[in-house]
């Protein structure tokens, strides 16, 4: 069962943590988010509500219906031995919500340069039309061929962590190769490790933050991390926790780690805070990682608006006629 999008966890538990503040029981929390939501949150908010009526907890229900993930399901099981949920679904609700907003950010200033770079796309062959030099049936396949081309593009890109994790790629050597193309491209192959080493963090804190031990917190944080390599990798720090090793001196072992987590790990683990201590290095790091994306969009739309240009230019210079012989 597909997870929900993120828009729709962030509303899930914002409403769940307002809720749950107010002393509303958790299955008539999950009536009211049914009745006021659409599509599949309320589906399986409802039908959750039904199964916490019918005997199950909250996390096994929610489970059950696809309504929460694997490591939101293990985190509020931890937590809700210790009393109220209220705070988790809170840090849950922030989580999702910034990842939200970031990525709408870099799509509002993507919308005008891709609207430009889609009428330089049908008014570059135009005069070639206009002249006879191509037919139409060849004016709708460059114009139409390329907007399907370009269209497919974000989708892919949206698309490309779950088809490196769960589809046939696995299955073979593509999925190994795409990821190692990502690691090598210049700057993106940095920000591809830090996005993923990011992703183990946040949810790594998480998790001991709410009372998890770490050997179930690491394989449920791994877990999480989309590229299959560096999953791989991190699903490996368990083994050397069970031999006995620190959980900074596990990380210190794989090559996806810089010196500067480890060194933060141990701290955190000097003072018996390494959740608290991990959060606010996995922060930071979230921090960076947001300045390279709004750096990226914003040259992203002077390389389309190049683009444009040049098409223009073409289509102008290919519409010329030739020398007379």
């Amino acid at each position: 069962m597909q997870d929900l999008p993120e828009s729709q966890r962030t509303e899930l538990f914002s409403q769940l943590s307002t809720l749950e503040g107010a002393g509303v029981p958790a299955d008539r929390a999950l009536k009211t988010i049914a009745a006021s939501s659409t599509g599949q949150l309320a589906l399986r908010a409802g039908q959750a509500a039904i199964a916490i009526g019918n005997g199950h907890s909250v996390a096994a229900a929610g489970k059950h219906v696809g309504l929460f993930t694997a490591f939101e399901t293990n985190l509020l099981q931890a937590v809700m031995h210790a009393g109220s949920p209220e705070s988790v679904y809170r840090r849950l609700a922030r989580y999702y919500d910034r990842r939200v907003q970031h990525r709408r950010k870099v799509k509002t200033k993507l919308i005008l340069p891709v609207l430009l770079l889609v009428m330089a796309i049908f008014i570059s062959p135009l005069p070639q039309l206009v002249v006879g030099k191509i037919s139409a049936e060849v004016y709708l396949i460059r114009t139409l061929g390329v907007c399907l081309l370009l269209a497919f593009i974000p989708y892919g890109l949206k698309q490309l962590p779950i088809w490196l994790r769960e589809s046939r790629l696995q299955r073979n050597d593509a999925g190994d190769w795409i990821a190692r193309l990502i690691m090598h491209l210049p700057l993106f192959g940095a920000a591809s490790i830090r996005r993923n080493r990011t992703q183990f963090l946040q949810v790594l804190c998480l998790l001991l933050q709410a009372g998890i031990p770490v050997f179930d917190a690491v394989p449920l944080a791994a877990s999480t991390v989309p590229d299959n390599r560096i999953r791989k990798d991190f699903e490996a720090i368990l083994e050397r926790l069970q031999s006995g090793l620190s959980l900074s001196d596990a990380l210190s072992q794989s090559v996806y780690f810089d010196g500067s987590a480890v060194l933060v790990t141990a701290a955190g683990e000097a003072t018996g805070d390494a959740g608290e201590v991990i959060c606010r290095y996995a922060e930071s790091e979230y921090q960076h990682l947001q300045k390279f994306d709004d750096e990226f969009a914003t040259w992203l739309p002077r390389l389309l608006y190049f683009a444009v240009l040049l098409l223009m230019a073409w289509g102008i210079v290919s519409s010329m006629p030739g020398p007379s012989a």
